[in-house]
């Protein structure tokens, strides 16, 4: 009898919950589309000067869209999409993985669509942004002490390959390394250095700097005045103190170099006088620093190893 009962009493709560959830209703509502997607981007510093900014590379996206969930930025850097979920938004975002200048880009919007609709809504536009070269700052405190008196530099005559001449293809002193005191009295080991971090360059000569008498006639004065520098062209140029300002430009660093690169304003240069304004930082640390720079005309690379003073 009880077994029974027992039964009876199942097959009731059953029932009831079968009737229970036939009465239940879900909807996941109207399917909609997304439309009226819309962009507007501000790129950060502009100017009459500087249309594509002011060289940090950050841009303001404003985005909105109807119907919309949720939508995928690609920037167009090749950097990973993101997704936002509460529109409109507004998203900073900085362009620095191109190499620095003035590079354009295409900024693609995908909305997805209220209840699963198809994200049929899509918006490409294009904006050009100004991205200036940002040296390390470990590099620039190193280079100047961060201060805006500067730090002094001169060429280390105790060591092998203070001046050095290669081929422009290595990145090594093969035809020629200085040994230790070769250019005594030419005047490149007592020229004095000075970076200041606001990009000021002094070359304290002591009136004599060393280096090719046909870049000095082109550069400073023709004829050049000084006396023969022992070799070729070699020519010690008597000239006073001098400034220059620099900036950095910068390639992939490597094993062989960091990557970053000093450019002066003429008549600005280090070591032998080549005529180049350019100068590769290979390595460098608070006491010493070993740069290159290339005589592309003649396919020459110089070297010059430098130590703080």
């Amino acid at each position: 009898m009880n077994t029974k009962i027992k039964i009876l009493l199942l097959g009731a709560v059953l029932a009831i919950g079968l009737v229970g959830c036939q009465n239940e209703n879900y909807s996941l509502g109207p399917f909609q589309t997304p439309s009226d997607l819309q962009i507007a981007a501000t790129i950060v510093g502009t100017s009459t000067s500087m249309p594509n900014g002011d060289g940090s590379g950050t841009v303001l996206f404003n985005i909105s869209a109807k119907n919309a969930e949720a939508c995928k930025v690609d920037f167009g850097d090749g950097s990973s999409p993101i997704f936002l979920t509460n529109l409109p938004d507004t998203i900073r975002y900085t362009y620095n993985k191109k190499t620095p200048g003035v590079n354009k880009y295409g900024v693609t919007i995908t909305a997805y669509g209220v209840a699963g609709a198809t994200p049929t809504a899509s918006l490409v536009d294009s904006i050009t942004v100004f991205y200036a070269y940002h040296v390390d700052p470990a590099i620039l405190a190193m280079l100047t002490n961060n201060s805006p008196t500067g730090k002094r530099w001169m060429v280390d005559s105790t060591v092998v390959g203070n001046m050095g001449l290669g081929p422009n293809t290595s990145y090594t002193p093969d035809w020629y390394a200085a040994n230790p005191g070769d250019k005594t009295g030419t005047g490149l080991y007592t020229n004095v250095y000075t970076f200041t971090n606001q990009g000021q360059f002094i070359d304290s000569t002591y009136n004599k700097i060393f280096g090719n008498i046909n870049y000095f006639d082109r550069d400073f004065q023709n004829p050049a005045p000084g006396a023969f520098g022992g070799y070729g062209n070699d020519w010690i140029l008597y000239w006073p103190t001098y400034t220059a300002s620099y900036t950095f430009s910068g390639v992939p660093a490597s094993a062989k170099s960091t990557g970053v690169i000093i450019n002066f304003t003429k008549p600005g240069s280090l070591g032998y006088y080549t005529g180049t304004q350019q100068f590769e930082i290979l390595s460098i640390t608070n006491t010493s620093m070993s740069l290159r720079t290339v005589q592309s005309e003649v396919s020459t690379a110089y070297y010059v190893i430098l130590k703080a003073k």
